[in-house]
């Protein structure tokens, strides 16, 4: 923290509310010279601290001035009425207590009853409007990370092979399907067409299909490539598989990869 005077144009309005509001420190007693630290951002906030014991106050600025309400950040080196950190005062309360309060050989003295007095405090809650500063610093995050993967998920999306729009249509035969079987291993074969409907040349497609039994176990797979599909082509794949255990009865593409 930078803490200084702020006795020129910029800054002259939270020092000047400080200076005539708190002219004597709550901590200790004393004529205090506030010195502040003024800092811009998402909420702007003002620390004030008493230059003669280093006690320190908190508020931040909600619309056109510095909250009223001020917390305890820093109690300083004396901190004669027992004020408890983090808690929060009105800047009259604070006031009240700074002027009935006055050092007086290392002990605080009350001036209105001439007697020890510690004073009354509060355990500190957040005011509504720091609450609401909170949460909405807290939905910016949320919201931010949301679109984060949002967009992660576009992009996955569009890059992945296939993704983003429909490039190629796939058409297989399954009725050209054919077995044949040679000392109990069974060889598949299957054909279709497959369209480059894109405006660009695709360097790589492959597809992959999967042979079934009569129980719907996949018993082989086929796969077939081709390199530089042109814009508008059209290419006859011929896939071939091999079982080692049961006749092929049916069959589907189970993947279609391009790029």
């Amino acid at each position: 923290m930078a803490f200084q005077r702020y006795d020129g144009f910029v800054g002259s309005a939270p020092q000047k509310k400080m200076d005539n509001g708190l002219t004597k420190c709550p901590f200790c007693g004393e004529h205090p010279h506030w010195l502040l630290d003024l800092q811009s951002g998402f909420t702007a906030t003002m620390t004030c601290m008493c230059e003669k014991c280093g006690g320190k106050l908190y508020s931040e600025n909600h619309g056109f001035s510095f909250d009223d309400n001020m917390r305890i950040v820093d109690v300083g080196n004396k901190n004669l009425n027992n004020l408890p950190l983090n808690s929060v005062y009105h800047i009259k309360s604070l006031n009240t207590i700074a002027q009935n309060t006055f050092y007086n050989g290392g002990q605080q003295s009350n001036s209105s009853t001439g007697g020890f007095e510690t004073a009354q405090h509060t355990t500190y809650t957040p005011s509504y409007t720091e609450q609401k500063s909170k949460n909405n610093k807290t939905a910016v995050a949320v919201i931010s990370v949301i679109s984060i993967i949002f967009f992660i998920g576009i992009m996955v999306w569009i890059l992945l092979p296939g993704g983003g729009d429909n490039k190629i249509d796939v058409v297989v035969n399954s009725s050209s399907m054919q077995v044949e079987e040679f000392f109990g291993t069974y060889t598949a074969t299957v054909t279709g067409k497959i369209t480059n409907n894109s405006s660009s040349t695709l360097d790589y497609v492959q597809i992959t299909i999967s042979f079934y039994d009569s129980a719907g176990n996949v018993v082989g797979t086929a796969i077939d490539n081709q390199l530089n599909l042109g814009a508008g082509e059209t290419w006859n794949f011929f896939a071939m598989g091999m079982s080692f255990t049961t006749r092929p009865v049916s069959c589907k593409v189970t993947d279609v990869t391009y790029y």
